[in-house]
């Protein structure tokens, strides 16, 4: 018999292994989040600082992430994609709206997944995180910009931001990935 999930369950199936953020309607498929996270840029070297990868999908990372895996050197130029790409198959950088529907959701939500990540000993989600959406180009520095997400402070739900921001900044990432 296959478990039923929830979010907030931590979802362990001997490769995979994180919190769930969202799950279907019978709670046997959804999306989990790594426990793992890392600080890093989305883009490390000046030509992938100022090309475009066409990263465009604003609601699916796992696309975006395929994206940028076909770019060459793609490990060393892309850090945010190459953490989540170690973390194991089927993890990918989430896309803009991966990260803003699990953030504006329920505060419950929100407060299940930190609860689950402090129980197993990794980083609640706060602060900037980078999303795998590129939303434009900056003239002034010659830049293409992407979006990262913002999360103050859990006691709002509706306390989070999208921000877009150079690739060469340093933010959290963290990766998902469906089961």
């Amino acid at each position: 018999m296959e478990r039923v999930y929830q979010i907030g369950d931590y979802y362990d199936d001997g490769v995979k292994q994180g919190v769930v953020i969202q799950v279907s309607e019978d709670g046997l498929h959804g999306k989990i989040l790594s426990l793992q996270q890392c600080c890093c840029c989305w883009a490390d070297e000046l030509e992938a600082i100022r090309s475009e990868i066409r990263a465009y999908s604003k609601s699916d990372g796992a696309k975006n992430q395929a994206v940028a895996m076909e770019q060459d050197c793609w490990q060393q130029r892309y850090p945010a994609f190459a953490f989540c790409a170690s973390l194991g198959e089927g993890w990918y950088l989430p896309a803009m709206e991966e990260l803003e529907t699990f953030l504006r959701n329920d505060i419950s939500v929100l407060n299940a997944v930190n609860q689950c990540l402090e129980q197993l000993g990794a980083p609640i989600v706060k602060g900037w995180y980078w999303s795998s959406t590129e939303r434009g180009y900056f003239a002034y520095d010659d830049e293409y910009l992407v979006a990262r997400v913002h999360v103050k402070d859990f006691k709002y739900p509706w306390n989070y931001r999208i921000k877009d921001e150079d690739k060469s900044g340093a933010g959290d990432v963290r990766a998902v990935a469906r089961f």
